[in-house]
């Protein structure tokens, strides 16, 4: 696997497993995929989008747990259904 946020911080993990095995041609094939991870930035990527992901979650339960969805007390709020759809 690649983790790291930038290529200077960057490095590439093989199993023990892996490297018994694998051929040396298969282990350059997994190594050259991993590190074109690092090289396109991939994993600052995801961590972006996974936290997106989490502040929509969150963003949607307060809403739900707020009642923006229903108006509060029993009215009809329609900008926070809007709001609440937003993250979607």
């Amino acid at each position: 696997f690649a983790t790291g946020r930038s290529e200077k911080t960057s490095m590439v993990c093989v199993t023990t497993g892996l490297l018994r095995r694998l051929e040396p041609e298969e282990l350059d094939g997994v190594l050259a995929h991993e590190m074109s991870h690092v090289a396109h930035k991939d994993v600052a990527v995801m961590t972006i989008a996974s936290f997106l992901g989490v502040l929509a979650g969150v963003i949607t339960r307060v809403a739900l747990w707020g009642g923006l969805a229903r108006g509060g007390r029993g009215g009809n709020n329609q900008a926070g259904l809007l709001i609440m759809l937003i993250p979607l």
